[in-house]
């Protein structure tokens, strides 16, 4: 899932979210790769090339086991 989020689009709630605890400044882009159990699993200034994100995802414990299960 490939969300755009635009800061002020964003409830205040949100905004003080992604200030404090995913350390966004507003005036800057950053992509971040967000895992199933919600933690920050990758950050970047630039954007990133598809095959880099896939590399990234594809590596990661859960996404192998689901790979594993659909074999």
């Amino acid at each position: 899932l490939v969300l755009d989020v635009i800061e002020s689009q964003l409830s205040a709630a949100d905004r003080q979210y992604a200030r404090q605890e995913l350390k966004l400044s507003a005036d800057s882009f950053t992509v971040l790769l967000i895992g199933k159990d919600g933690g920050v699993k990758q950050r970047s200034a630039t954007p990133l090339p598809p095959d880099a994100l896939f590399g990234t995802i594809d590596k990661m414990p859960m996404r192998r086991q689901e790979m594993r299960n659909e074999k």
